[in-house]
């Protein structure tokens, strides 16, 4: 059920050997988030991505880093270890990229699942109580794609049991070892483990609804008091702050008489500084929104 990755697969053919000798053992501390990211690529395809865009981009931005320090310093020698140093910095910066980000992946698909794990299993657990079989929730969760992440874990689970063959506790035995979410799994294991079992699992589901709403609730509560406490913040450093600059300012540049300087640092100020502010208070909340699924 692996999805073809084409430039990871182009890559792999000029970096086989490198990768096979080498990805293992570089990139081995990262095999099971790269499983569990979703990134549908093997660990010898994704080294072999990261070498190919090293070998491109490096020598490239060397070349950039030692023609625009050359412009600004007409000193051949120095431009060329400033190439160096560009090709060094570029070079690391992309193998960081590749190392961390399947990481960042995880983090960010169990956030969005653990946001929307509250309303499947009441939804699950709804349906559960009008005696629909366990194969069906997850079909019946897989068309509603407002659930993301957990719909598409769903869609996969239904996919291997339709098309593929699996039986429904290996599916599930399968996503609940892969899945970023701690939430995820245990519910997973639990379905699974309640269907071995013949345990009633429209009680399970119902009882596991409950605790993930009351956690859900608690992280509401705790985002609203984020958010007031950033609100206050705002208005204190950024509204108030703009003013009080502002004015500060203004009767300098009335006792100091350089008035013209002054209005292009308000300006500045106002046009410039404010809104990258406002940008990243926005952002922030928005990264820290139990509501995004």
């Amino acid at each position: 059920m692996v999805d073809k990755d084409d430039f990871g697969l182009f890559a792999y053919k000029y970096f086989r050997k490198f990768s096979k000798k080498y990805a293992k053992e570089v990139f081995s501390s990262i095999k099971g988030d790269l499983q569990k990211s979703g990134i549908k690529t093997t660990l010898e395809e994704y080294f072999s991505k990261m070498l190919l865009i090293i070998a491109f981009a490096s020598p490239v931005l060397l070349i950039l880093g030692a023609i625009f320090t050359y412009v600004l310093t007409k000193n051949v020698l120095f431009s060329a270890i400033s190439g160096i140093l560009f090709f060094i910095i570029s070079a690391l910066g992309i193998f960081a990229y590749f190392f961390i980000g399947p990481s960042n992946t995880v983090a960010e698909r169990a956030k969005k699942i653990d946001n929307g794990i509250h309303f499947a299993t009441l939804y699950m657990a709804t349906l559960a109580n009008t005696g629909t079989p366990a194969f069906v929730l997850f079909k019946v969760i897989s068309e509603f794609k407002e659930f993301g992440e957990i719909s598409k874990v769903a869609q996969k689970i239904t996919d291997e049991v339709e098309v593929f063959g699996y039986n429904l506790p290996d599916s599930l035995l399968k996503h609940a070892e892969l899945s970023s979410s701690n939430n995820l799994s245990e519910l997973l294991w639990g379905i699974r483990a309640t269907i071995i079992s013949g345990g009633d699992l429209s009680n399970y589901l119902t009882e596991k609804s409950k605790t993930f709403t009351g956690s859900f609730k608690r992280k509401i509560e705790e985002y609203v008091q984020t958010m007031s406490l950033f609100m206050e913040m705002y208005i204190t450093v950024v509204i108030v702050g703009t003013i009080f600059v502002i004015v500060l300012s203004t009767i300098m540049s009335m006792v100091g008489g350089v008035m013209q300087d002054i209005q292009m640092l308000q300006l500045g100020f106002v046009a410039l500084l404010v809104p990258f502010i406002t940008i990243a208070f926005i952002l922030f909340l928005k990264t820290v929104n139990p509501t995004e699924v």
